[in-house]
């Protein structure tokens, strides 16, 4: 499976500068840290990982709020009902313990002003002892899902549906 190309334009990257500078001027602020290890860039990090955000939005046609981890946003989806998980480096869906496993995770890789959106998986679906696994070899263990293993996109908005007509959800 390959991955969906997603152009940011001009004004696109300009207000995912602008949010990722607010989320990461905020977490300094807060003395919050990244939940599991601390990127070799954490400014280019937060701009990738909005841009992430906004590339999947820009995708599947649902609305981006913008400020996902900003109180009192903090456990709310990124994206309409569904989260993103982003990477520059790997395709690679992770998961982890702490996050909900009745919502929908879409994985996004690139780097802004250029990305991929690759697939889509349930949380309770990705944690699996199958995916179980130690990426980077740092003990930040979470569940590992190649994006081979992903839904396609063309399947998401009637996952979605199902699960927002599902009562628990």
């Amino acid at each position: 499976m390959a991955g969906i190309p997603v152009v940011l334009d001009p004004m696109e990257v300009l207000i995912v500068l602008q949010i990722a500078g607010a989320r990461r001027l905020l977490a300094i602020a807060e003395g919050r840290r990244d939940q599991v290890f601390t990127p070799a860039d954490p400014w280019g990090n937060e701009v990738n990982s909005t841009g992430a955000e906004v590339a999947a939005a820009k995708y599947t046609g649902h609305y981006w709020r913008g400020c996902a981890g900003v109180k009192p946003r903090r456990g709310q989806s990124d994206v309409g009902p569904y989260d993103v998980r982003s990477s520059s480096k790997h395709t690679n869906l992770i998961i982890r313990p702490p996050d909900r496993s009745d919502r929908l995770y879409v994985l996004v890789t690139g780097s802004l002003p250029n990305f991929c959106v690759w697939g889509f998986m349930l949380g309770f679906d990705a944690k699996q002892k199958i995916y179980w696994a130690d990426p980077g070899g740092r003990g930040a263990w979470a569940f590992v899902v190649p994006a081979s293993a992903l839904q396609p996109m063309t399947c998401f908005q009637k996952e979605l549906d199902a699960l927002m007509a599902d009562a628990s959800f």
